[in-house]
């Protein structure tokens, strides 16, 4: 989901956010532990979410342009959505990120249509592969 246009420090503080937007509802089902870990194989490098990294108030200001701040507002919005509940804990975690990057709701509401498009492609390509393990 374009993660590899994130400089490194963006890597981890996304990788933080993912994190903690699945954590948030205090349940984290296997779809959300497929769709992290992707997240963080697509990265290429040993970057993951320290749980320091987690609970602590991340620097946003870090993602300093517009498509930064589009990439990881559709990442968090993928990680909430992926297992078709969107918790009202996880809006708090993401209004946390939209507020901070001037988000206006008419743009929240194109990259969450953007995003359940993405969700729903994502889970019926992990769905064919389990078919095909099965038989």
């Amino acid at each position: 989901m374009f993660l590899w246009r994130l400089n490194t420090e963006q890597r981890q503080i996304f990788m933080a956010m993912a994190t903690r937007m699945a954590m948030a509802d205090a349940k984290v089902p296997p779809a959300e532990v497929r769709l992290l870990d992707d997240f963080a194989a697509s990265l290429e490098t040993n970057i993951s979410a320290s749980g320091e990294a987690v609970f602590m108030s991340p620097d946003l200001s870090i993602f300093d342009t517009h498509e930064s701040r589009i990439i990881m507002v559709l990442g968090i919005l993928a990680v909430a959505l992926s297992d078709d509940h969107f918790h009202v804990d996880e809006s708090a975690v993401l209004h946390q990120v939209t507020d901070a990057f001037s988000i206006s709701p008419e743009k929240l509401q194109a990259l969450r249509e953007w995003a359940e498009r993405i969700v729903a492609t994502y889970n019926d390509f992990h769905d064919l592969i389990e078919d095909g393990n099965s038989g």
